[in-house]
């Protein structure tokens, strides 16, 4: 073969312009090779591509998806609990609610129950003074109101 082929290898001399720079021979390609250099591009991207070096579009977006559903349901369970307990806290309520009313109603006839133990207090207290007024009288005063009658000897 002439030494200006296309077809021939490189020496490791001119492959760095005199210079190691750590290619090995093997690692050289022909100038006529250039059309397999584009397969041999894929076959490297195929490989990192199984080794997982890419990015996936799903993670690269954010979150996963599976993250975002379990905090849906989550949300959702949550949610559920909080209307639940809001339930059985208006029940509650609704049942003090009742409770106080009776209350009301219990104050409420005791108040009256004691205005009339008043009145009748009150009433008691005006008969007494009238006695008491009767007893310092002495025996004299005529309860009818007139004079006392003398008895007439005949």
């Amino acid at each position: 073969m002439p030494a200006d082929s296309s077809n021939s290898p490189i020496p490791p001399a001119s492959a760095g312009g005199g210079v190691d720079s750590g290619l090995s021979v093997a690692d050289l390609k022909l100038v006529d090779e250039a059309g397999h250099f584009a397969d041999r591009v894929e076959e490297e991207e195929f490989e990192s591509g199984a080794t997982g070096t890419t990015t996936d579009e799903s993670t690269s977006r954010g979150l996963p998806i599976w993250m975002f559903l379990v905090g849906l349901v989550l949300a959702v369970a949550v949610i559920g609990w909080q209307v639940q307990r809001a339930g059985r806290l208006e029940a509650e309520i609704a049942s003090l609610k009742s409770d106080l009313e009776r209350s009301h109603a219990l104050v409420e006839a005791h108040r009256s129950h004691l205005g009339e133990i008043r009145g009748g207090v009150y009433d008691l207290s005006e008969r007494l003074d009238d006695l008491r007024a009767l007893v310092e009288a002495g025996p004299e005063v005529d309860l009818t109101g007139s004079a006392p009658q003398t008895p007439t000897t005949p």
